[in-house]
């Protein structure tokens, strides 16, 4: 029973990575239940979307507060937001990155956050793939980068999501070692 329970794992976890094939998204790091971000990539990410994509594609979730836990300190999220926006260090913290105006007669670009919330991290891979010329690696960083914005508070959820799940299985243990010692004192 315990080997088909291994082999069932190993099969779910491995199939995926054995079906990808070249040109195709990597595998994210983050996704799952025990995903987490790189953050080395989401700084890479983040210079090559300011540096790059900018221009073209917005983002619609991000705070220049949330920033800090990419690793800037105060100093350089206010420098960040002076570089962007002409924005006094005070206010940087609570204020939002805005869309700046694409080259389409000063439209709005679309948000790749949407396009994430709606197709998937793979799809916004392949729209930045196509919409420049990065190499695979820094539009996976891109990618990773976009992803995070839209949910920079991800991994706490899922810390907080595994402590429950832990919680509830001790408490279910709890009560069923208790239960039985019960039942057999009930049955003397």
């Amino acid at each position: 029973m315990r080997r088909g329970v291994l082999f069932a794992l190993w099969v779910a976890f491995s199939l995926p990575a054995a079906c990808a094939h070249a040109g195709a998204a990597p595998s994210w790091s983050f996704e799952g239940p025990f995903g987490v971000f790189e953050r080395s990539a989401l700084q890479r990410g983040f210079r090559l979307y300011v540096r790059e994509c900018s221009d073209c594609a917005a983002l619609s979730g991000l705070r220049y507060g949330d920033l800090e836990s990419l690793g800037f300190n105060a100093d350089e999220i206010a420098l960040i937001a002076r570089e962007l926006e002409d924005i006094p260090a005070a206010e940087a913290a609570t204020l939002s990155v805005r869309p700046v105006p694409g080259p389409k007669a000063g439209r709005l670009p679309d948000s790749l956050g949407r396009i994430f919330r709606t197709r998937g991290s793979d799809a916004v891979f392949e729209t930045i793939t196509e919409m420049s010329d990065f190499e695979s690696a820094d539009a996976a960083d891109v990618t990773a980068f976009v992803v995070w914005s839209e949910d920079p508070h991800l991994e706490a959820r899922k810390k907080t999501g595994l402590a429950i799940l832990f919680y509830l299985l001790m408490t279910m243990t709890v009560i069923a070692v208790l239960g039985r010692r019960f039942q057999t004192l009930s049955e003397q």
